[in-house]
């Protein structure tokens, strides 16, 4: 398993609130993607995608002080066979940067506006905050897109 990119992100909200819409948006993603498998540890608040034969997001929700919470996503590449092509047929990884930071940034404003309609039925409000690469690698998929489960990567 090796690790591609790291992105981090941070949303007002309690971890455990941040953590069920993220659950939530997951397994409809995951749902309508097919081919993917998300696994869930709910107490830890961590999850992970799976898809096609190399991609693996693993997400984690943590406080990042009172009412705010971070997450992060971490993308490996788990190829057990043709490792040496997964780079081929995501060519070299061109343009998966913008590509993933996009989808990022998505599922945080989806997940504020999730967060932002719970509280709103009970009276508060609440917004993303930012976004950034924890570690200065590309940003990450969210989850294995369609491109990530057949291989081909468009421009």
């Amino acid at each position: 398993m090796r690790l591609l990119t790291e992105v981090e992100g941070a949303v007002v909200a309690a971890p455990d609130v941040v953590a069920d819409a993220l659950r939530l948006r997951l397994i409809e993603r995951t749902v309508g993607e097919g081919a993917a498998r998300l696994e869930i540890d709910a107490p830890h608040r961590r999850y992970a995608v799976e898809g096609g034969w190399w991609y693996r997001g693993e997400y984690s929700v943590v406080s990042a002080g009172p009412g705010r919470t971070s997450i992060t996503l971490r993308v490996f590449d788990v190829a057990q066979r043709l490792a040496w092509g997964v780079a081929l047929a995501n060519r070299g990884f061109v343009g998966f940067a913008a590509r993933t930071r996009e989808e990022f940034e998505t599922l945080l404003a989806e997940l504020a506006e999730d967060v932002q309609a719970r509280a709103s039925t009970m009276g508060r409000n609440l917004t993303r905050v930012s976004s950034s690469s924890a570690s200065g690698s590309l940003p990450a998929t969210i989850p294995a897109p369609a491109w990530a489960t057949t291989g081909i990567v468009s421009e």
